[in-house]
């Protein structure tokens, strides 16, 4: 008999802690019912369903819906936007804007020409960048440690 996994949330304003394990324990069945591998589609498949422990994390409110999906947008429109530079005769692109959330509500964007003169700005990202490289590098350690216990 396979021991029970247990499951946690990251970001418990999306997930409480208190329902990371039925959630965690449906998106496993739905994983499982495919081969193993999960597609966002039968996430929200499963979720259109009133019944569903999914349900409930999803907005239903078409307008409210279309309007966080517009939202979604804009923040993906600011981030694909470059600029184009010259440095040492050779054209390279630099993002054009930073998101930046400490301290605030919701993130808002930063001009670079405004970060790289704002030193709170800066010491802010790379905090945010030093969380992201520790996330990356425990994520690297979790697969090389599952790679290994797999090869038992």
């Amino acid at each position: 008999m396979a021991k029970k996994k247990k499951f946690s949330s990251k970001n418990t304003f999306v997930l409480p802690k208190k329902e990371a394990q039925v959630v965690g324990e449906k998106l496993h069945e739905l994983a499982e019912q495919n081969g193993g591998e999960l597609e966002t589609k039968s996430v929200l498949a499963e979720a259109k369903k009133r019944t569903s422990i999914l349900h409930k994390y999803f907005e239903w409110s078409d307008t409210k819906a279309a309007h966080e999906y517009r939202m979604h947008q804009a923040r993906h429109l600011i981030a694909v936007v470059v600029e184009l530079r010259w440095d040492k005769g050779v054209e390279e692109e630099q993002k054009s804007f930073f998101s930046v959330s400490k301290d605030r509500p919701s993130p808002v964007y930063i001009t670079v020409d405004t970060v790289v003169q704002n030193k709170d700005y800066i010491d802010g990202l790379f905090e945010e960048f030093e969380q992201h490289i520790q996330y990356l590098g425990n994520t690297m350690k979790q697969l090389r440690k599952l790679m290994r216990k797999n090869k038992r």
